[in-house]
């Protein structure tokens, strides 16, 4: 893809595209590579903060897909053990059963050949939509696979699977945190993650909620937190990036239909911030 093809397909500036073109970077393939070697743009001539977010979010838009076409998945997971980790729904599950695509290896190599699920017997527009999405989360990796534990994750696929920010993401690959483990076993030293260079309150924030999330599979047992049966602010602390996104649709939707003065007074509470997470901090989580 080159970069003109770039920039009318995606949301990028021309700023992005002038800095990609002054420095070499002529085609996606350029950009990802140097993304690879390098985890930043921010050495890149005439690269700017808001530049450098850009590119690190294209990159990692496109590099589970360009793996995709490289990938080998050699200890696939069933289909049951997918809907068992809330991947896909019921229905999702059986047409896939349906269709002969039994494990997650055979799910990647369908979608990979046909690029849509939409033509598979007994597909509908939403299950179409999760089985993409399954392919878009766990191609380049296998994830979910048994001989993949979950604190292997690298920071690319945590960026993909969980609601955690490019700044984030960017923060633990300058910091050297680069995978799952890392993260977590920082924190577990720490507590937090505000003495990280650049770590502002944002980021600490949602590298907490990561560690909170995952902190069973690494069998950490002093965590400086404060847990509650099933609670709701649990719930949505596990949603995953995907089921935020629909929320927030949701919520959005149905503050358009509130009256002026109602607007109003939730903007002012919530400091106009109206994702589901800021709602969470702001009703579940205050003590105030």
């Amino acid at each position: 893809m080159t970069l003109e093809e770039i920039y009318s397909s995606e949301d990028i500036s021309v700023r992005s595209i002038n800095v990609c073109k002054n420095n070499g970077l002529t085609d996606l393939s350029a950009i990802l590579k140097y993304y690879q070697e390098n985890k930043n743009f921010d050495k890149l001539g005439n690269c700017g903060r808001k530049s450098n977010e850009e590119l690190i979010e294209l990159c990692l838009k496109y590099k589970s897909s360009v793996a995709l076409n490289e990938s080998t998945i050699s200890n696939s997971v069933t289909i049951e053990e997918i809907f068992n980790s809330k991947d896909i729904s019921l229905r999702s599950m059986n047409v896939c059963n349906y269709n002969g695509l039994t494990d997650l290896s055979a799910i990647l190599k369908y979608y990979q050949e046909n690029k849509t699920f939409d033509k598979l017997r007994n597909c509908g527009r939403k299950s179409n939509q999760e089985l993409i999405e399954l392919c878009l989360k766990y191609n380049s990796s296998n994830s979910l696979s048994k001989a993949t534990i979950p604190k292997r994750l690298t920071i690319e696929e945590i960026y993909y699977a969980e609601d955690t920010s490019v700044r984030s993401i960017n923060l633990c690959n300058y910091n050297g945190l680069t995978d799952l483990s890392a993260i977590l076993k920082y924190y577990q030293e720490n507590k937090t993650f505000d003495k990280l260079r650049n770590c502002g309150s944002k980021s600490n924030k949602e590298l907490i909620e990561l560690c909170r999330k995952y902190n069973s599979f690494e069998n950490i047992d002093n965590l400086n937190y404060k847990t509650n049966e099933t609670s709701l602010n649990d719930i949505i602390i596990k949603l995953t990036r995907s089921q935020r996104e629909i929320i927030n649709n949701i919520i959005e939707i149905n503050f358009n239909n509130l009256s002026i003065r109602a607007k109003n007074a939730l903007k002012t509470f919530l400091s106009g911030d109206l994702k589901i997470r800021n709602i969470s901090n702001m009703i579940l989580t205050n003590s105030t």
